[in-house]
């Protein structure tokens, strides 16, 4: 895969990330748990030496409750993680004092993108449902051409199920503008489960001090995603768009490589 050389962040981005992945435990404690091996592998080992060749990687995450990105950041314990540019769109009336405080000392960069919840709020500013999301991808391109991460919910909010959005492809969007434009990527799956939580409709808040697992699953580049896509269309009886080849990526994720890395009580 042809990639550049990874773009590092600056040094003192870099120790914040890791400081702030070890000091949020006590707050927010999360295990990690490495599956998906591939010839021997473990994904998110793989996923680290294609940071290293300068291969920008999106991490797909689900997303139970409030604090997952933050959790998710636990991946900053290794410095492959913590060393590139990083990406992470919130919902636009998360783009609040204490995102842009955060962002600070850690170089993250935060984008906003107005979701269903707010409009709920009330707090879209006038804006429609989905606006952000056309920055967000030539953000999200910029990122992963430099060998950066980009971290993306495919539910785009909240969910008490492993069910994906009616109408919302935002993996799809992502990696076939990716494609169009001829950035290299890679993708890796993880999912979270709430430890000691049998029914996750009343469990979707900041659950402060409680343990979480995330768990890494499988990493793909993008030829490879091409290949597991056209085995599963074949299986699901799905036609392939030649100008879009990254369509169905969600659904693929939803369906195949979701569901190991959560608990039986979080599927639909």
């Amino acid at each position: 895969m042809a990639a550049t050389e990874q773009e590092q962040s600056p040094r003192g981005h870099v120790l914040a990330r890791i400081f702030y992945s070890h000091a949020s435990q006590l707050i927010i404690p999360t295990s990690i748990e490495r599956r998906g091996e591939q010839d021997g592998v473990a994904g998110a080992e793989r996923a680290k030496s294609l940071l290293r060749d300068g291969v920008g990687l999106v991490i797909i995450y689900t997303h139970p409750s409030r604090t997952d990105t933050h959790r998710l950041m636990g991946l900053w314990r290794d410095n492959e993680y913590a060393t590139p540019p990083c990406l992470i769109p919130i919902a636009y009336h998360q783009m609040n004092l204490a995102a842009r405080i955060s962002a600070w000392p850690t170089g993250v960069e935060f984008h906003g993108i107005v979701t269903k919840e707010t409009v709920a709020r009330g707090k879209n500013k006038g804006h429609e449902e989905g606006y952000g999301s056309i920055k967000f991808l030539e953000v999200g391109i910029q990122t992963l051409s430099r060998g950066g991460i980009v971290l993306l919910a495919p539910s785009s909010t909240r969910t008490t199920r492993l069910t994906m959005p009616d109408g919302i492809r935002p993996t799809d969007m992502l990696l076939n503008t990716a494609q169009r434009k001829g950035v290299p990527f890679a993708l890796m799956s993880t999912g979270f489960e709430i430890n000691g939580v049998t029914s996750y409709e009343h469990a979707n808040g900041f659950n402060f001090f409680r343990r979480y697992t995330l768990r890494t699953g499988n990493t793909f580049t993008n030829r490879e995603i091409l290949e597991q896509l056209e085995r599963f269309r074949t299986e699901r009886g799905l036609q392939a768009d030649s100008r879009r080849p990254f369509n169905d990526t969600d659904q693929w994720l939803f369906e195949t490589q979701l569901p190991s890395l959560v608990p039986v009580t979080y599927h639909p």
